[in-house]
């Protein structure tokens, strides 16, 4: 055998004691796996190599045995290549393959060419479209917002509308019914005022005569003589008035400021039936305590006693007893 082929068989033991330590060292799993990556590798060379090989060989076995050596040469580098081929592709595949849990070089390489490369259209105007409908999102809810706010304030203010109204309206019937109330016064004042004017007027154009007292368009005379009841409404007659009648309280008052005089009061006509010398019964009366008491059974005519400190001072007397009186008549009669 000559050097050259010893060298090339030295190599392929050399090529096939490497492919031994690295099947001892793989486990079960990988062993199978380099297995049928080997396969497959040998099936990678298309038909056209396979037979080109083939014919080779035939070629080989036919020229004679000097040349045997060299032809078996040539088959073994052809061999070796493709050994050397198949352990390659067998160093590239146990080289990506990744430990348990994690991912192999080629998947990772993928994956980062997927990340680091352009992004399908769809995907990118699928994410336009979710970012755009999340704004939209915050825009409709934002406009609800202020919607509720706006709604709540103008009902609020409308509410507040409406008590102010509704206030006003009462204020205003008050105030109408005030103002009516107040036209109804000034009217009732007014003639009241007209009357009193009247009055006035009547009054500054009868006035009283000389030694007599006004009060309440009405003429007071108040004797300096002491006279008997019947003598007194005689005199008080012949003035062109009679004896007082009082019918109010405010004159009763007025009367007590004078002295001790005769009034127009007598039950002569029927025992405890008094009457005021018009005729008309008391409405009113200012009798003392324990009076009319008709002491002696003759105490027919009534008098005002002023000397008793009190407005109530009526008190019977004798018709014959002598005592000062009191005329009144009307503005204008009397003489």
């Amino acid at each position: 055998m000559c050097f050259k082929c010893r060298v090339n068989h030295y190599a392929v033991e050399q090529i096939l004691y490497s492919l031994q330590r690295i099947r001892s060292q793989q486990s079960t799993r990988q062993r199978t796996a380099v297995d049928m990556e080997l396969v497959t590798a040998h099936r990678k060379h298309s038909p056209a190599e396979r037979d080109t090989g083939d014919q080779y060989r035939r070629l080989k076995m036919k020229m004679s045995d000097d040349t045997c050596i060299s032809t078996n040469v040539d088959e073994n580098i052809y061999a070796n290549k493709m050994d050397e081929d198949v352990y390659a592709n067998a160093d590239i595949i146990k080289a990506n393959e990744a430990p348990k849990g994690t991912s192999s070089p080629m998947e990772q390489t993928s994956r980062r060419s997927q990340h680091s490369g352009s992004e399908p259209a769809g995907a990118r105007w699928y994410r336009l479209a979710t970012v755009c409908l999340g704004m939209l999102c915050l825009l409709l809810l934002l406009i609800i917002t202020v919607i509720s706010v706006y709604y709540k304030g103008a009902l609020h203010e409308g509410k507040a509308n409406m008590l102010k109204a509704e206030r006003e309206e009462t204020n205003y019937n008050t105030l109408r019914t005030e103002r009516d109330q107040l036209q109804a016064n000034y009217s009732t004042l007014t003639i009241k005022f007209s009357q009193l004017e009247e009055k006035v007027r009547y009054a500054e154009e009868h006035r009283c005569p000389v030694g007599w007292n006004s009060f309440s368009l009405k003429c007071y005379y108040i004797s300096d003589k002491k006279n008997s009841w019947v003598d007194s409404q005689k005199d008080c007659r012949e003035r062109g008035a009679d004896l007082v009648v009082i019918d109010s309280n405010e004159e009763q008052i007025f009367i007590s400021q004078f002295r001790r005089a005769w009034i127009g009061l007598t039950d002569r006509e029927h025992e405890g039936n008094w009457k005021w010398v018009d005729g008309t019964r008391i409405t009113i009366s200012y009798w003392a305590p324990g009076e009319p008491n008709d002491s002696g059974k003759e105490e027919d005519c009534a008098e005002a006693y002023t000397e008793h400190d009190t407005v109530k001072n009526w008190n019977d007397k004798s018709c014959s007893v002598k005592l000062h009186w009191i005329c009144e008549g009307v503005v204008g009669v009397v003489n």
